[in-house]
């Protein structure tokens, strides 16, 4: 495609399980003037063989021999996007069929907003439905220094704006957080109040990788305190996160640790289950 308006960009690696439906979900939106650009990232499961399998033009592949992480795929991948807009899409999710035509729509009409988000269906491994992830209003930096201030996968924006402020390659796992958090006095911020794609999670989350991003949040805390200013509310937020870690691993001792996931979405009522689970049937199939 010459002239795409958006560019969705969606770093790939290991995720051979899930990645022909990801990739479907994206090649199958109401709105189609888009390109696709897929790095694989020295996947070893057959990943870069699915994608070398799909012959549509709006794909634009970029392999590395080696993983070189999210934060340098992602801005590689920012660098390279011809559109106007730049879409974030993770390997293991699903698009809702609208999800592009409605976030374009918004940004369009709402030129002042810089990164846009939205609320996520959370499903499971095995594609269950386990309730609705609903991001924090961004009023301040606290909803920021909380997380949760976006679903990272929904977050769509100005490619300028991506190539102004481009991902920490340091900060794998919470490259997202570190990145709202350095941009926030600059940029304004928006939450669309519906959901736009399926957002995939373990369920048991796996401990290690908890506890990783953990310190990497507290890492990026460190490295932006001039933004966040306060010192008091610097020492008060991290001293939250380790709690909550010490909270983590005594629920993972106890096999209780899926309380934290069902604590962070809503329930669905029945109706609204359907309907979603006829949106995720329609996106496998």
């Amino acid at each position: 495609m010459d002239h795409p308006i958006v560019s969705i960009g969606m770093p790939v690696f290991n995720a051979a399980k899930h990645l022909r439906a990801a990739i479907d979900s994206v090649l199958n939106q109401s709105y189609s003037n888009f390109e696709l650009i897929l790095t694989d990232d020295g996947s070893i499961d057959g990943s870069l063989e699915i994608i070398r399998s799909y012959l549509d033009k709006r794909i634009v592949l970029i392999q590395h021999t080696e993983n070189k992480g999210i934060g340098y795929s992602l801005n590689e991948q920012i660098q390279l996007s011809r559109g106007t807009y730049f879409a974030r899409m993770d390997a293991d999710d699903l698009m809702f069929p609208d999800r592009i035509e409605k976030q374009l729509h918004f940004l369009e009409t709402h030129p002042n907003i810089d990164l846009l988000g939205a609320q996520a269906i959370v499903i499971d491994q095995e594609n269950q439905i386990m309730g609705l992830r609903k991001p924090k209003l961004v009023a301040s930096i606290n909803e920021i220094l909380e997380g949760g201030c976006f679903i990272h996968p929904t977050v769509m924006g100005k490619t300028s704006w991506f190539q102004e402020h481009l991902y920490h390659p340091d900060f794998s796992g919470t490259e997202d957080h570190e990145l709202f958090l350095r941009t926030y006095p600059l940029s304004s911020f928006y939450n669309q109040d519906f959901p736009v794609l399926f957002y995939r999670e373990n369920n048991p989350i796996r401990l290690s990788t908890y506890l990783h991003r953990q310190g990497a949040l507290i890492k990026g805390i460190g490295l932006n305190k001039s933004i966040i200013g306060s010192r008091f509310k610097i020492h008060w937020t991290v001293w939250k996160i380790q709690i909550k870690c010490q909270i983590i691993r005594v629920l993972a001792w106890l096999k209780m640790d899926s309380l934290i996931l069902k604590q962070r979405n809503l329930v669905l009522t029945k109706n609204q289950e359907a309907e979603y689970e006829r949106i995720l049937n329609q996106q496998m199939n």
